[in-house]
């Protein structure tokens, strides 16, 4: 038994989370705990128990290296623990033993501690009080969200102080309102619904994954186009739930093909960026789906003026996604969200601060201009301004200085992750549960505004994964800044020539 090969990665994630964080003691909580996983034997033949298990190992197995799956359906037992092998080949698969398990099922075996988890179309349960069923539709956004909470009540019992304070208690929640709910409160999924028109899925990282994940178990139809040019490394695997170790080194864009294979959606893969996409495909996209990491790349996208967008974020804990069905509207667009209140710094004195060492700003400057190797001097004064020993930097010896701010600092490579227990939003790395969370609501955000007739203001949901399920979860969004570009009058005369008032999204064509 071994924990996985990416795991310094999740550790990092978990430093940015867990105040007073200490490496050893994460590392040895996990290799001593076992985690299970139990289905009835209904939930194991009904699509929502089926697709719920699934995500729940492919989140749990990417940190914990024990697991005990106790499943009555052999056949569903000989695929999941597949699955959790092809996520990290050296985890241990255990008959016995585990102290902190997720149930599915009202029938499923408990644990000593247990998470119970089940769901009802576009309903999440998940909770302590007792068991919860699982139930065989086409929709698979309501087991996929209670896989995500499921899993963060596991994260929780083990590495957040006050944890019995910090668990659910049979909540229910709804993926077509966003806010907890009773009652399934949208209309049920039919086995075949066509996109009217073609979608982009801007952004294959960790939230692209959970949206992908989604989309390849829903019932949509249709092209969906896929854009990103970047390759799956190692570091990503903590993250990205439809990774496994053998797709280190594959692009995004095959992974994303291979997910939606069993689908009725027909990928289209682009290997580039936004920018040099829509310079070739064109800027008249009805749906946009974006699951991009910096705010520069999602104003980018609302500035091409797409007919319907929505949107996600995550940051440390917590994650967000708004829906933006009209643009130069009462709703704020994408562009609203991310008004910066104040100066914003430029990227030579961002990295010269991190680095620590503002004095340097202009040869920071120099340096990511030309691309050059930082100096010999350079980095003796960083490691001064870190604190962090010369030595350490060898790695960066001939390479740039964007490289020592991504993988030194950001990646964690410099930094001990010790002194990662406040949070730093300029390191930050998502939680698996907490990015494939938002993934799962983006996508379920698509499927809702193509089976309702569109919403007037903006939507925006935000969860917080450290904490029990909250209440008014989604709260409207109103434009108002007369600096964005939705205020813009060419904008929205643009915007309103390529997509007419009133125009609803069973007219979209492209």
């Amino acid at each position: 038994m071994a924990l996985a090969d990416y795991h310094d990665r999740a550790a990092l994630a978990a430093a940015q989370v867990i105040s007073g964080f200490n490496e050893q003691a994460f590392r040895s909580a996990l290799e001593t705990t076992t985690i299970g996983v139990s289905l009835d034997e209904h939930a194991s033949a009904v699509s929502e128990g089926r697709v719920l298990s699934d995500l729940v190992v492919r989140l749990l197995a990417r940190l914990y290296p024990r697991l005990q799956l106790t499943v009555t359906d052999p056949p569903h037992k000989a695929d999941l623990s597949a699955l959790a092998q092809a996520i990290n080949p050296q985890i241990e698969l255990v008959n016995s033993g585990a102290e902190v398990g997720i149930a599915v099922g009202e029938k499923a075996p408990s644990f000593p501690t247990t998470v119970f988890a089940g769901s009802e179309g576009w309903l999440a349960r998940v909770g302590r009080s007792g068991p919860s069923s699982a139930e065989d539709s086409w929709n698979p956004f309501g087991a996929g969200v209670a896989a995500c909470l499921a899993v963060a009540n596991v994260f929780r019992v083990l590495f957040v102080s006050d944890s019995s304070e910090r668990l659910d208690e049979n909540v229910a929640f709804s993926t077509w309102s966003g806010e907890r709910s009773e009652g399934d409160d949208g209309p049920p999924l039919p086995e075949s619904v066509r996109l009217p028109g073609d979608a982009v899925l801007v952004g294959l990282g960790a939230v692209g994954h959970g949206v992908l994940w989604a989309l390849g178990r829903s019932r949509l139809a249709g092209r969906l186009h896929v854009v990103d040019p970047e390759r799956i490394e190692l570091s990503n695997l903590q993250r990205y739930v439809l990774g496994q170790r053998s797709d280190d080194g594959r692009l995004k864009t095959q992974v994303a093909e291979s997910a939606l294979v069993m689908s009725g959606l027909e990928p289209v893969s682009h290997a580039s960026r936004w920018a040099e996409f829509v310079e070739r495909q064109g800027y008249d996209w009805p749906f946009v789906v974006v699951a991009l990491d910096s705010v520069r790349d999602r104003r980018s996208v609302q500035a091409t003026l797409p007919g319907w967008v929505a949107n996600a974020w995550t940051q440390p804990g917590d994650l967000g996604v708004s829906v933006h069905s009209r643009f130069g509207g009462e709703g704020a667009c994408v562009s609203c969200l991310y008004l910066p209140s104040g100066p914003v710094p430029n990227e030579d004195e961002l990295v010269a601060q991190a680095l620590g060492v503002p004095d340097r700003q202009q040869q920071i400057r120099d340096l990511l201009h030309h691309g050059t190797p930082a100096p010999a001097d350079l980095l003796e004064a960083v490691s001064a301004g870190l604190d962090v020993p010369i030595e350490a930097f060898s790695q960066f010896v001939g390479r740039g200085i964007r490289d020592l701010y991504v993988e030194g600092l950001c990646g964690g490579a410099l930094i001990a992750l010790e002194r990662l227990g406040k949070p730093v939003q300029e390191v930050h790395v998502p939680l698996a549960h907490q990015s494939a969370l938002a993934g799962v609501l983006l996508a379920s955000a698509l499927a809702r505004h193509v089976l309702s007739d569109g919403e007037d203001l903006t939507r925006v949901t935000r969860i917080d994964v450290l904490r029990p399920l909250g209440s008014h979860l989604t709260q409207p969004a109103k434009a108002g800044d007369s600096r964005c570009i939705c205020r813009d009058a060419d904008y929205v005369t643009t915007f309103e020539a390529k997509w007419p008032e009133g125009l609803q999204p069973a007219k979209y064509r492209r």
